[in-house]
């Protein structure tokens, strides 16, 4: 009997969920993606992993990481000056959704750190998931240029859960103040960019699965979230599963 190409691909798919399913995992290792901050711009790919991960890691029962690819942005001499890392050498201007929407390299020896990530767990047997912020409010207090950088909030600030004018005046600010530059949900632009970063990262990158990354920053409406609410959130991640196989 004769099977279409779809139904292979569907039972090859069906088997690798129901291996992962059944895969051991002693230690999950929610890597944060900061090490980007911390790399020279002529570092090598061993010693951006050796910014993070090391001999110690040898004897620690990790058996999957979770990778953050939304890594802040890479190191830069404004950001040397500023938090005056005097060992650090030369200039890297490029921000992580540049690297990944518009293939702009980080360096010239790590044109991307997902792949340097995916080989050095395909090399130590781990497994490695793409973790994607689904929301991030870093540039309401300021970091890393003291004004926002993401394309989507600077062409549609009315997309946000705020306003700039929320933004803190120092670091002990009230809790509004740290959440004006999220994304609001509710709105189909938002979710539609959350489902780019979805595709992109489950077509550009050999990872074994994709962690939607809500415990960073809850927050995802702008009121307190109800049934309706609940469902437009249930309802993205229906869409999300069929989509990335």
């Amino acid at each position: 009997m004769l099977h279409s190409p779809t139904r292979i691909r569907a039972k090859q798919a069906l088997r690798k969920r129901e291996a992962a399913r059944q895969r051991s995992r002693r230690l999950i290792l929610d890597d944060d993606g900061d090490q980007v901050f911390y790399i020279n711009a002529d570092a090598t790919p061993e010693e951006f992993i050796a910014t993070r991960y090391g001999s110690w890691l040898n004897d620690m029962p990790v058996d999957s990481i979770a990778w953050c690819q939304m890594w802040g942005i890479a190191w830069n001499s404004e950001l040397e000056s500023k938090y005056a890392k005097s060992n650090l050498r030369g200039k890297i201007n490029t921000n992580y959704w540049q690297t990944q929407m518009n293939q702009v390299p980080l360096t010239a020896k790590i044109p991307d750190p997902t792949p340097v990530m995916v080989d050095y767990c395909r090399a130590h047997g781990m497994e490695i998931s793409g973790s994607l912020r689904m929301n991030d409010t870093h540039d309401a207090f300021g970091q890393p240029y003291g004004k926002l950088d993401y394309p989507l909030k600077i062409k549609r600030p009315d997309l946000l859960l705020g306003h700039e004018n929320d933004r803190p005046k120092n670091s002990r600010s009230l809790t509004k103040n740290w959440i004006w530059s999220g994304l609001d949900f509710a709105h189909d632009e938002v979710r539609e960019d959350r489902f780019w970063w979805i595709n992109h990262t489950a077509s550009q990158y050999n990872l074994d699965g994709i962690d939607l990354n809500f415990f960073s920053f809850s927050l995802v409406f702008q009121a307190a979230a109800g049934r309706t609410q609940y469902a437009v959130v249930n309802g993205t991640g229906r869409t999300i599963a069929p989509s990335t196989g």
